[in-house]
């Protein structure tokens, strides 16, 4: 059966539709990245799938499935001096594959367990600093 989904900030008593509730949830992670930023905490993202990170995360957390891999897409034209952090969280045999320009490559691979890097954007491209 179909409902109707509700608008926004409706807070009358009624079912939820999925639509209704995924709009609320975007938006308040989105509300929530804002806050974190401005009030200078550290903006976490985790992934066990494949992704995008959001331009304002600092630190990305990675866990790849035991003999799969994933493959997460760096922001492509955050503020220059953006810097951002990755970690790998496991030592499955799983494969982290990072796209995005890295030190003039098109991507980077994680496949070292426990392994982290760190970024910092310089306008054009990301570079590696450890």
């Amino acid at each position: 059966p179909a409902a109707p989904t509700a608008a926004a900030a409706t807070s009358t008593t009624q079912i939820a539709t999925t639509a209704f509730v995924g709009d609320a949830v975007s938006t308040a992670a989105s509300a929530s990245r804002d806050y974190a930023d401005a009030k200078g905490l550290l903006v976490i993202e985790s992934f066990v799938s494949t992704g995008t990170i959001n331009s304002t995360t600092q630190l990305a957390v990675i866990a790849p499935p035991n003999d799969g891999s994933l493959t997460i897409t760096l922001p492509t034209s955050p503020p220059t001096g953006t810097q951002l952090r990755l970690k790998r969280t496991n030592d499955t045999s799983g494969t982290i594959q990072i796209t995005g320009r890295i030190d003039g490559e098109e991507s980077r691979t994680m496949n070292t367990a426990y392994q982290s890097f760190y970024l910092v954007y310089n306008g054009t491209q990301w570079l590696l600093i450890n």
